[in-house]
């Protein structure tokens, strides 16, 4: 979201040329790209907190399979 708004700032200063008034399809993609990367980018987060909160809690445990002592 962030990479296109700044690159949107820079086109429409440097050339006076905006990305939303292009086409109407193109519009429509940027629109869904701002709620969709907003949403997954959310999710990613959670997902990530969830595996780092069950790496720490299982940390010399396993989960697939009895431990061995070699």
């Amino acid at each position: 979201m962030l990479y296109r708004w700044n690159f949107g700032h820079y086109l429409s200063g440097a050339y006076g040329f905006m990305l939303q008034t292009y086409s109407i399809p193109f519009c429509k993609f940027c629109s869904f790209l701002n709620y969709f990367t907003a949403q997954v980018s959310a999710w990613l987060r959670v997902f990530i907190c969830l595996d780092r909160y069950l790496s720490l809690s299982h940390r010399h445990k396993t989960w697939f399979s009895q431990s061995r002592n070699v």
